[in-house]
């Protein structure tokens, strides 16, 4: 008969929910950064609020 580990599993399932919404919100925030990077390259020329929109995408990205 197998036995199962309940404190274990149950351990798990906080840890996979946790790594699930971080995920999640990093994958949000990659289409944030390429949404900005579509505006700004839209019309051949990067302004500066552009470049700051696409800094704090990938900001956002990188630190969380």
């Amino acid at each position: 008969m197998v036995e199962i580990d309940l404190q274990f599993f149950l351990g798990l399932i906080p840890g996979a929910i946790a790594v699930y919404l971080v995920f999640k919100y990093r994958l949000k925030q990659v289409r944030v950064a390429v949404d900005a990077v579509d505006d700004a390259v839209e019309d051949d020329k990067v302004t500066e609020e552009e470049f700051r929109k696409i800094w704090d995408a990938l900001k956002a990205i990188i630190y969380g």
